[in-house]
């Protein structure tokens, strides 16, 4: 069966700060539209999901395996004397993101960004209940992780160092909004075949963490096309990204996304 609805999420620690946004597939376009006027509390981003409906989140969907070993040792007093740190910091599609495009995800060991991780958990095990059991979390299913930043590169709707999110004065915050409206603009003068929701373009335009849950769900809907880098097919390194998450990243442009296009 074709997946026709998306979810993007992006998630963070606050419900105040989580963005959500709606794509449904059409024969010949895509519609996206604000799924949440309110703050995205985990009762809400449940209540969204239906039994075909595909997530991508912006979040990581879990720890590194050498990391959770590790942690488990050190509970029991058998932790190693040496601990190779950055294999206990980063997954293997950290390593691999970075060697792709340049950027480094944070890593959800060392970092804060390990809070929003734990909410991930528990969303995981909510909507598990829908889709009639736990997702793997390499994307093959119905749940598919994400990472903005790259995306926008490879789409080339974000040049250079150009920033459009944490901007910490009204000044910069202000100049943000202009950022995104342009950067909003241009996925739009690209992909003609997409239609958002005049309430959505303006709420990507107001907060970061909308326009990141609307690049999520074209990310997520461009998985299920075979048009992002997929995790390992076979080996320890599969079995690895099944439990540890595959940040999803487009493999080309928004062309080939177009729906008329299949």
């Amino acid at each position: 069966m074709k997946r026709r609805r998306f979810l993007g999420v992006d998630l963070a620690v606050r419900s105040q700060n989580t963005g959500v946004a709606l794509l449904e597939v059409s024969a010949h376009s895509l519609h996206a539209t604000l799924a949440s006027g309110t703050a995205a509390d985990d009762a809400t981003l449940v209540s969204l999901v239906d039994r075909h409906t595909v997530v991508g989140l912006d979040a990581p969907l879990g720890w590194p395996v050498d990391f959770v070993k590790a942690v488990k040792r050190h509970g029991t007093f058998k932790t190693a004397k040496y601990w190779d740190v950055a294999q206990l910091r980063y997954r293997d599609t950290d390593r691999f993101v970075k060697e792709m495009t340049g950027t480094s995800p944070l890593s959800v060991s060392a970092d804060l960004i390990g809070g929003v991780a734990m909410r991930a958990a528990g969303l995981q095990a909510q909507w598990a209940t829908i889709w009639g059991g736990p997702q793997p979390r390499d994307g093959t299913g119905h749940l598919v992780e994400v990472y903005p930043r790259p995306a926008l590169k490879v789409w080339q709707l974000l040049e250079g160092r150009t920033t459009y999110k944490g901007a910490p004065t009204a000044l910069k915050r202000a100049e943000q909004r202009v950022t995104r409206e342009r950067m909003i603009e241009v996925l739009l003068g690209q992909a003609p075949w997409l239609r958002v929701a005049s309430e959505l373009f303006d709420a990507c335009v107001a907060s970061d963490h909308t326009f990141d849950a609307l690049i999520s769900a074209l990310v997520a809907y461009a998985s299920t096309r075979g048009e992002t880098w997929p995790p390992p097919a076979q080996g320890p390194d599969a079995a690895r990204a099944g439990v540890e998450g595959w940040i999803h990243i487009p493999r080309r442009s928004l062309d080939f996304l177009d729906p008329a296009r299949h």
